[in-house]
């Protein structure tokens, strides 16, 4: 698991967009449950390189996102803000996204 600075904390909408600086990506980020509120570590910093284009959505999900925020949902978006399938490849949301 990616090692975070405790002090580094930020909300979800300041998360969404870390991820979209850092990854490419536009995401929409929900509390999975109705567990403690507050802020989250930051994302910015988690990785010193973007996910490989190769990368699945659902790849993308399992290694970097849940790892850094379990109890948090994700859901990826194309470039018309719709949900994309956990099969899509991140090279083409970049490219689209571009």
């Amino acid at each position: 698991m990616p090692q975070y600075n405790r002090r580094q904390m930020a909300t979800i909408r300041e998360i969404e967009r870390q991820i979209g600086n850092s990854e490419g990506l536009r995401v929409r980020i929900e509390r999975a449950s109705a567990g403690r509120r507050g802020a989250i570590p930051d994302y910015e910093g988690q990785y010193q390189r973007k996910a490989r284009n190769s990368f699945s959505v659902t790849q993308w999900r399992d290694v970097r996102f849940a790892k850094l925020y379990p109890g948090l949902a994700v859901s990826v978006l194309d470039g018309n803000g719709k949900i994309v399938s956990g099969r899509t490849k991140l090279a083409k949301l970049r490219a689209d996204g571009d």
